[in-house]
């Protein structure tokens, strides 16, 4: 879900998110499975590839588009959601494009 909702997303963003490496070998399995996609070239020094979710991914969660999503927000309180502190230390981090984003819909809502 991580991709769905910072998409597009390198996968360094995505290691620091979880808090562990993500291999090229999961992320080749999302990809052979048509779930995710190449996105646009990172503007982080290297140029890293950056992932994003296909309608492949839509139609398997029964969805038309990432609009029906619930609010990232609203998963906090949701069963087995992830709560560790990596998690919410790695959206926080004021260099992180998700993380800003957040910060940003939270400004707005207040």
């Amino acid at each position: 879900m991580c991709i769905t909702y910072f998409q597009p997303i390198t996968r360094g963003e995505l290691s620091s998110f979880f808090g562990k490496e993500v291999s090229r070998d999961l992320i080749g399995v999302l990809r052979a499975e048509q779930l995710i996609a190449s996105g646009p070239r990172s503007p982080q020094p290297g140029a890293p590839y950056t992932y994003v979710t296909t309608k492949t991914f839509l139609s398997q969660f029964g969805l038309d588009t990432l609009r029906q999503l619930p609010d990232f927000e609203a998963l906090e309180d949701a069963p087995g959601c992830c709560r560790r502190r990596s998690c919410w230390q790695a959206i926080s981090q004021p260099g992180w494009r998700a993380g800003r984003a957040i910060a940003r819909k939270r400004q707005r809502t207040m």
